[in-house]
């Protein structure tokens, strides 16, 4: 029940927060590659990363966890 929660938190999530996210997590890519891919500074990777996290904890009711 939980990974079916956090799959729909993934569903949620639009643009680039979806396709870093997606890269990291279900194609196993590296933040470097991502950011090459996708032209953008690594440290930018990371933030969205982080920023798309937030945003799926907070949906799944994990703020404080």
């Amino acid at each position: 029940e939980d990974w079916l929660s956090a799959s729909e938190a993934v569903s949620r999530l639009e643009g680039r927060e979806a396709e870093v996210v997606s890269a990291l997590f279900f194609e196993g890519k590296a933040p470097k590659d991502v950011a090459a891919e996708k032209k953008l500074d690594v440290s930018h990777v990371y933030r969205l990363r982080r920023s798309a996290i937030a945003r799926m904890r907070m949906w799944l009711g994990l703020e404080g966890a």
